[in-house]
């Protein structure tokens, strides 16, 4: 029976952490933008949310003098955005971009996940059995760790692309138009990443933020959890015949010996 490698045993634990993470980063709201106090003709006040995920958006308006005006939507990406998304996005524009950055993220966690699976299997051999546990399968093993390593790192840095595809959607071709003239993108989250800041034109008091959102944190997390896993798998100790194992394969040896003589 092998002896049990501390380090092997809390590296699949934590390559199992990294699987789960990134599974339910797939429920998750990726990115999120929040209009808050805009002011329509000086009376009613407004306030938008869109949320985007991997499988598609949704959108969340709210009016503070008719909750009856109150409402929510979900898209897919190929969809025209709805008036509940009115004014971060409008049903002028074209989103259809927005799912190749979201499938992306989704492909490379869905690879991060597959390749982990190979990164268990490997550590698994090395735990169970300790003359498995020498220089070359560790390097093998540390080679295909980075794998899931990779993929999650894509992941999260495809999603900033959404900040390109904010932009060329809203200034297609870089000239002047209709969609431009009515979003509110332009200096805000067409920009950057994440930030917050103040809607110009007739939203004049709303307040504007953009950030990623949980789920592409729990992909990080995912990346983290694989790159501990790693560290752990590399540092766990090799296997050395000792006297014991020599003396017990000696006396093996001898016994068979012994019972051929006797035949």
């Amino acid at each position: 029976m092998a002896k049990p490698s501390r380090l092997l045993s809390f590296g699949i634990v934590l390559q199992l952490s990294a699987i789960v993470l990134a599974f339910v980063a797939f429920f998750f709201p990726f990115y999120v933008i929040n209009f808050s106090g805009g002011v329509i003709d000086n009376i009613a006040s407004t306030s938008s949310k869109v949320t985007f995920k991997l499988s598609g958006y949704s959108c969340e308006f709210t009016n503070s003098l008719d909750s009856s005006l109150d409402t929510s939507a979900s898209f897919s990406y190929n969809d025209d955005a709805g008036i509940q998304c009115i004014p971060i996005l409008i049903p002028a524009g074209d989103y259809s971009a927005l799912s190749l950055v979201m499938n992306a993220c989704l492909s490379f966690l869905i690879l991060g996940c597959a390749c982990s699976l190979f990164v268990i299997l490997f550590q698994s051999i090395m735990s169970c059995k300790e003359t498995c546990r020498n220089c070359c399968m560790k390097i093998v093993t540390f080679i295909i760790s980075l794998t899931p390593i990779i993929c999650f790192i894509i992941a999260v840095f495809c999603l900033m692309g959404i900040t390109t595809v904010f932009e060329k959607q809203t200034n297609p071709g870089g000239t002047s138009s209709e969609v431009n003239d009515l979003s509110l993108c332009q200096g805000l989250w067409c920009n950057s990443f994440y930030g917050s800041g103040s809607a110009g034109t007739v939203f004049a008091s709303a307040s504007v933020n953009w950030k990623p959102s949980i789920g592409w944190f729990l992909a990080i997390g995912a990346g983290f959890a694989s790159l501990l896993a790693c560290f752990f798998t590399l540092c766990a100790p090799r296997f050395k015949k000792t006297e014991h194992h020599h003396n017990e394969h000696h006396r093996d040896s001898n016994q068979k010996y012994h019972i051929l003589i006797n035949q």
